[in-house]
Order: C-alpha cells, then sequence, then structure tokens
C-alpha cells in the first residue's frame, strides 16, 4: 500500500467515533443548523467622540450668584439647574420653592438671566451631542453559536470592546455635567478592536454557514468516515501486507539468481572463446611494443616485455624486473608504447593508419625523460608521420611543459609538412597537396591561450626570462617544471662561457675567483647543492633515489623561488652583461642586485 497515515490508530479510533457520532445525531434531528447571525448594533463614531470630549468651551464672565450656579453644574447636577430655570421663569411662581421666601419680580428675573446664561445655547447644544453619542455594550446571544469555533475569539473580542464603550461613556456623561473641562482619550485600541471584531463577524458567518452546509450534506461526513476507515484498515493489514511482500522479495530473488546463473554460464562460455583469442592477441601485442622499445632505445635488449605462464614479465639487459625498479622515465616509455600498440590492435599494419584518429599525447617527455629524449622524439617523429600522412582527417593534440620538446615537434611537423603530395609508401597520395597539412602550437600563461611564435622566441633567452619571472614571485605555472629549466639553463651557461658542465664549475677555483669575495663561499656551496640535488638523472642518481623523483618536486614553492634567485645572481656576478642581454627589458636587474645583497651575510 502506498498510503501512510500521519495520525496513530488510537487518534483515528477516537476520530471515527466521534463523526459517527455526529452523524447519527444529524439523521436524528438532535444537532440543528444555526440560524442566528451576529452582528454589529450600532457604527460607533470614535473620532467624533474624542473631537467632542476635547472641545473646548470659554467660561463666561460671572457673578458670584453665577459661580455658585456653575458649580452646581461641575457637581454632575446640571438637570437641577434646568428645573430651577423652569420654576423660575413660570409667572406664576411667587415663593421660592427651596428657601419659601416670596419672589420678587426683580430678583427673580434676575435670577433667571444667571442661570440661562451659565446654561447657555451653545453648551446645551454641546451637551445634546454628548448624549447622543453615548451607546449601549455590544449583546450577542453566544450560546447560539457555541459550536462554532470563532465564537470564543469573538466573545474575548466583544469583552474588550465593551470595557472601552463603558470608559467612553463615563467620560460622555463626565463631560455633559461639565461641558468646559475638555478630555483627552486615546483612540487607537478601540480601532483596532474594531477591526478585529469585524474580521471575527465575518470568520463566523463563514463558520456558520460550513457548519449548515456540513449538517445539512451528510454524505461529506460519510466520505470524511471512510477516508479514517482506510487509515484505520492501514494499520489493520500493515503486518500482514509486510510479511507479503518479504516472502515476494524472496521469491523475486530466486528467480534473478536463477537468471544470472544461466547468464554466468553463458559468459563462462564467451569468456573461454575469448581468452583462447586473447592470448594470440596478446603475443601480437607484446611483439608490437617490443618492437617500439627496440626503436626507441636502439636496442632488443634494454627493456623488453614477455608473456609467461598468463603474467606479463618486464626484463631490462635480459633480467627480471619489477616497474618500480626501474625509473619513471622508462616507464613512461613503456606506457607510450602499449599506446601506439593498443591503436594498432587487431588491425593490418598496412592499413591501421589509414583510419581516422584524434589522439591526445600529455608530456611525452617529462623531466625523467632527457637520457632517452632522442629517442622518444624519434619515435613519435615515427608515428606522427604515419597517422597524419596515413589519413587527411586524423587530428593530433599534442601537449608539453618542456620549451625544448616544443621546439622539437614544431621541427617535426614542418619536416611532414613537406611529405604531402609526394609518392608515399610506393603510392602518391593524390588526396594531399603540398602544404596542406596545418598545425598551431599556443602558449599556456596566466591561465590564458596564445600562439607561439618559434621565429621570435630563443630557447635558452625564454628560459632565462621564465626564471627570473618565477624567482620574482610569478609564473606559478612554472612550478612544476621549473627545476627542470634551471638545470638546462645553468648547463647551457656553463657550457656556452666556460665549455664545461655545473660539475665543473663548482670546483673551479678560477671561475669561482670572478665571483666577489663576500659571496664566494655562499656560490660555492650552492654549485655543490645543485650538482648533488640537481634535475641531471644519471644512471647512479637514479639508483638512489628509488622512484626518480625530482629533487626540485620535493621541496617547497620558496625554496624554488629562492634557488632561482640564486641562480640569477651567480650568472649576473660571472657575466653580468649576459645576463642583462638575454632578460632585456622583462628584467630590472636592481632587483636582481638586491637578491646578492640579501646574500652578502649569508
Amino acid at each position: 500500500m502506498s498510503l501512510t497515515p500521519i495520525d496513530k490508530k488510537s487518534k483515528l479510533d477516537i476520530e471515527f467515533s466521534e463523526k459517527e457520532k455526529t452523524l447519527s445525531k444529524i439523521k436524528s434531528g438532535i444537532i440543528k443548523s444555526i440560524e442566528y447571525v451576529p452582528n454589529l448594533p450600532y457604527d460607533y463614531d470614535i473620532l467624533k467622540i474624542k473631537d467632542l470630549l476635547s472641545k473646548k468651551i470659554e467660561n463666561p464672565v460671572l457673578t458670584d450668584r453665577e459661580k455658585y450656579l456653575l458649580k452646581i453644574i461641575e457637581n454632575k447636577k446640571s438637570d437641577r439647574l434646568y428645573e430651577m430655570l423652569r420654576i423660575f421663569e413660570d409667572e406664576s411662581t411667587k415663593n421660592c420653592p427651596y428657601c419659601l421666601q416670596p419672589l420678587e419680580t426683580g430678583y427673580k428675573n434676575d435670577l433667571t438671566i444667571s442661570i440661562q446664561k451659565v446654561l447657555s445655547k451653545e453648551v446645551e447644544i454641546h451637551r445634546q451631542e454628548l448624549r447622543n453619542l453615548i451607546v449601549d455594550e455590544i449583546e450577542i446571544d453566544f450560546a447560539k453559536i457555541s459550536e462554532l469555533n470563532e465564537s470564543r475569539n469573538l466573545k474575548n473580542i466583544v469583552e474588550e470592546v465593551n470595557e472601552i464603550l463603558l470608559d467612553n461613556n463615563n467620560k460622555l456623561q463626565q463631560k455633559i455635567d461639565n461641558p468646559y473641562n475638555p478630555i483627552e482619550i486615546d483612540d487607537t485600541q478601540i480601532k483596532e478592536l474594531y477591526s478585529k471584531l469585524r474580521k471575527s463577524l465575518i470568520e463566523v458567518e463563514k463558520e456558520r454557514i460550513g457548519y449548515n452546509e456540513k449538517i445539512q450534506n451528510t454524505k461529506l461526513i460519510k466520505e470524511e468516515l471512510t477516508k479514517i476507515n482506510e487509515s484505520i484498515s492501514y494499520y489493520d493489514i500493515k503486518i500482514p501486507y509486510r510479511k507479503y511482500k518479504e516472502k515476494q522479495k524472496i521469491l523475486e530473488e530466486k528467480q534473478k539468481e536463477s537468471e544470472i546463473k544461466k547468464e554466468e554460464y553463458s559468459k563462462k562460455k564467451v569468456e573461454l572463446e575469448d581468452l583462447k583469442a586473447r592470448k594470440k592477441s596478446v603475443k601480437l601485442a607484446i611483439k608490437l611494443i617490443n618492437k617500439n622499445l627496440e626503436y626507441i632505445f636502439l636496442s632488443k635488449n634494454r627493456l623488453r616485455i614477455d608473456y609467461r605462464d598468463n603474467e606479463y614479465v618486464l626484463l631490462s639487459n635480459g633480467n627480471n624486473v619489477k616497474p618500480s625498479e626501474i625509473s619513471l622515465g622508462e616507464r613512461n616509455i613503456i606506457g607510450l608504447c602499449y599506446f601506439f600498440a593498443d591503436i594498432m590492435q587487431n588491425k593490418e599494419t598496412s592499413k591501421a593508419y589509414e583510419d581516422e584518429y584524434l589522439i591526445v599525447i600529455d608530456d611525452p617527455v617529462s623531466s625523467f625523460d632527457f637520457e632517452n629524449k632522442v629517442g622518444i622524439m624519434s619515435f613519435l617523429n615515427y608515428q606522427l608521420e604515419n597517422f597524419l600522412l596515413g589519413n587527411v582527417s586524423t587530428r593530433f593534440i599534442i601537449l608539453t611543459h618542456d620549451l625544448s620538446t616544443m621546439y622539437d615537434f614544431i621541427n617535426i611537423l614542418q619536416e611532414i609538412n613537406k611529405e604531402y603530395g609526394v609518392e608515399y609508401k610506393g603510392k602518391v597520395k593524390k588526396i594531399y597537396y603540398l602544404n596542406k597539412l596545418k598545425f598551431n602550437a599556443f602558449e599556456l600563461k596566466n591561465k590564458s591561450l596564445s600562439k607561439f611564435d618559434k621565429r621570435k622566441r630563443q630557447e635558452y633567452t625564454e628560459l632565462v626570462k621564465k626564471i627570473y619571472e618565477y624567482a620574482s614571485g610569478k609564473g606559478d605555472d612554472y612550478d612544476i617544471v621549473v627545476g627542470n629549466m634551471m638545470r638546462q639553463v645553468l648547463e647551457a651557461f656553463s657550457t656556452f662561457e666556460y665549455k664545461m658542465g655545473i660539475a665543473q664549475i663548482a670546483k673551479d677555483k678560477d671561475i669561482l675567483k670572478i665571483v666577489p669575495e663576500e659571496y664566494r663561499n655562499y656560490f660555492k656551496n650552492l654549485m655543490y647543492r645543485l650538482v648533488l640535488h640537481g634535475g641531471s638523472h644519471r644512471e647512479e642518481q637514479v639508483k638512489v633515489l628509488k622512484d626518480n623523483m625530482n629533487f626540485y618536486n620535493l621541496i617547497s614553492t620558496e625554496e624554488k623561488r629562492r634557488t632561482a634567485q640564486d641562480i640569477l645572481c651567480f650568472m649576473y656576478l660571472l657575466n653580468e652583461r649576459h645576463l642583462v642581454s638575454h632578460l632585456g627589458e622583462n628584467g630590472d636587474i636592481n632587483k636582481i642586485k638586491e637578491w646578492c645583497d640579501e646574500r652578502k651575510s649569508e
């Protein structure tokens, strides 16, 4: 079942029982519709009440007698004053009804005028306006709407409103009795309460209409009872249904297991046939890989792969070795040979190159491969020529960190370009035309690609500029390859300037004498460290550094930047003009002098 009740079964049972009772009462006539509609008996003009209470009526200039009469009003006895006026205006009145003394006509007239002066026409109109604003409390028969939930809220609001109405009525009466004293009231609360009162009456009416519709339409209650009953049924069948689903799941699993066994049998049968075919194919693949290795090393025994007892065996100079026991560069070469052998898999060599390919080669000559660079580039030249001349639609994407490798690839592609349109493997490839081959060289610098123009670049000069850029705290892109760049520049500098290698410079006293005395010990130590940990991967170094990791990959970026500064300072102290000419506008000699000064005290 997809139905999952929100309420617990105990709550559903109670709700079902209550609705069932309600339905029974409706059918028997015990529950009747609500006909009583509560409403507001009048509009309460609080703004007018506020204005009249705050209205100020000027006191007239009074005699002592008139002040006495005004005091009667202030003591809330204005009705008595009106009674006195009626008596004294009556011509038949001869004696004072209060002191029983005879009234002279002049005295009687003066008294009447004094009363009329106190009870002016303006005051009388003001009093009447105040009387008109006194209202009765709001009365609602809540017993008749007790079945409605909103009735309780309405009752609370009415009680608050009546309390304020009573208070305002008292203030109105107070102003009637003493119209000369203004009274200030706050109308905010009564406005808010009247707004709530109107909204509550609207809600009561909505609820009353809904209530009446509900009791008049027993079908709706029956539908609600049905829904509740469905939820209760969920709990009644929950456990049996769960057990049914568990059994059904077990059955399905057994059926799946049976199908899997059948499929496994079929697969094993196919795999057996495939293994037989692959065994033949493996021998062909190994033969092609070994042919490629022989092409790179110009030796059949330098590295070979054999297949014995269903296992691949790696041989170096005829001896079994583990992949971890050969250099990283040699492992890369095996991967490169396998890559091209895999492309040729199950294809005739004469036709394999005629298919269309998109081939991506990433850093084919790493900093560990320089001993074998010639062999690798010769092998790649062979493969590029075959693939590009084999199909005009074949494309290569080649990436490298090494500038010299970049130049080599450009030279290779330019040579291949000359082959377009000429006789190729005994046939003239008529689909090719002279200079049809297109290739582009780009340089990634500061996270942006730009055209690489070989004609405007000198490899040595570019390396010097890149080392300076890195030493200056920029050129983060060179972080991985800067060690090899520094080694190449230092070897080229030492060879060009002194016809000796880095190791010889470190020991040559005549050359070190060129360095000012205050720097000599520092750079003598520096050259020894560079020789000891340099990027040149001779055989003895490879044996010591088990995994053949570049020394510069083991030190921090900060240390590499300092080493780059050291090399530039060393070249500057030996031949300032040489360094300035190669840096050109890209370098700040003053900055290099600052680096040199920092090393005086070290």
